[in-house]
C-alpha cells in the first residue's frame, strides 16, 4: 500500500496502469474521474457565479442607497391596537411623514408592536414619498453571494457522491455474481475423493 497520498489518489482514479484491473474496476475508475471533473467544474462555476452575484448585489446596494431615503414617520395610532398574527414583532400602523419634496404623506407602515401614538419610526421612501422596503445592505449581498458560491459545489458533491455510491454498489454486485459463477466451476474440483 502506497503511503504517498498522490500515488493513492492516482490509483483511486485508475491512473496507475494496473494490469490486474477488471473491466468493472476500469468502469468504476472512469466514473471516479468524471466525478472529480464535475466537482472541480462546479467549484469553478460556483466561484464565478458567486463573484457575479456579489458584483450585482453591490450595484443593487448602490442603486437602492441612491433611490431610497430614510425618513422619520410619526405614528398616528398605537401599534399594539393594530397587531397582526403573521408578524408578531411588528404591526401595521397609520403614520404621517414628509417626502423629499417637502409634501406631507400618510399611509400604513410597519412599526414595533409596543410603539405608541406620536412616536417617531424610521421608514424608507422613494423620490415621490412612497414607502419602500429598506435598501439592501452588505450583509445580504455577502450571504447571497456565499450561498451561490457554496451551493453549486455542495450540490455537485452530493450528486457525485450518490453517483459513486451507486456505481460502487453495482460493481460489487457484478463482482459477487462473477465470483459465484467462477466458484460453481471450481467447486466440483475441490470435492475430489469426498473431501
Amino acid at each position: 500500500m502506497a503511503a504517498n497520498p498522490v500515488i493513492r489518489f492516482r490509483r483511486w482514479l485508475g491512473l496507475d496502469r494496473n494490469p490486474l484491473r477488471r473491466p468493472c474496476d476500469r468502469a468504476e475508475a472512469t466514473v471516479r474521474r468524471l466525478a472529480v471533473l464535475v466537482t472541480f467544474a462546479a467549484v469553478v462555476c460556483g466561484l464565478m457565479l458567486g463573484m457575479k452575484a456579489y458584483g450585482e448585489g453591490v450595484r443593487t446596494e448602490q442603486q437602492q442607497a441612491h433611490a431610497r431615503h430614510a425618513t422619520e414617520a410619526t405614528l398616528l395610532g398605537d401599534a399594539r391596537m393594530h397587531t397582526t398574527v403573521n408578524a408578531p414583532a411588528t404591526a401595521t400602523v397609520p403614520a404621517g411623514w414628509q417626502g423629499l419634496d417637502g409634501r406631507s404623506h400618510e399611509g400604513l407602515i410597519q412599526a414595533p408592536v409596543l410603539a405608541l401614538k406620536g412616536q417617531k419610526v424610521t421608514i424608507y421612501t422613494d423620490a415621490q414619498g412612497q414607502v419602500v422596503p429598506r435598501p439592501r445592505d452588505r450583509e445580504t449581498t455577502v450571504v447571497a453571494a456565499l450561498t451561490v458560491a457554496t451551493g453549486i459545489p455542495l450540490g455537485a458533491i452530493v450528486g457525485t457522491c450518490a453517483l459513486l455510491g451507486m456505481t460502487r454498489m453495482l460493481v460489487w454486485r457484478r463482482v459477487r455474481r462473477e465470483w459465484a459463477d467462477a466458484w460453481t466451476v471450481v467447486e466440483p474440483t475441490w470435492r475430489i475423493n469426498g473431501r
